[in-house]
């Protein structure tokens, strides 16, 4: 598991494990603790790995377009 992949986890799952958040807020999460990663490109792995989740049932995206940047709500399977 990559570093971005175990950030992204922690960031959504820690908690009610559920809520409201778009690629934008998780971008510029990612850059607060790795502030040397390109913007766009932490992007692009952030919604790719968001698809991963998606397709492996890790999290529940309810939201259409949210790969657009659009605010999303998602529910974690599992909870940190």
């Amino acid at each position: 598991m990559t570093d971005l992949i175990s950030k992204l986890l922690t960031f959504l799952c820690t908690g009610l494990g559920e809520g409201n958040t778009n690629t934008d807020k998780l971008t510029k999460q990612i850059l607060l603790t790795d502030p040397d990663r390109n913007y766009n490109q932490t992007k692009i792995e952030i919604v790719e790995a968001l698809r991963e989740f998606k397709d492996s049932g890790q999290i529940q995206i309810i939201t259409i377009g949210w790969e657009l940047g659009e605010e999303f709500f998602y529910i974690c399977a599992r909870r940190l």
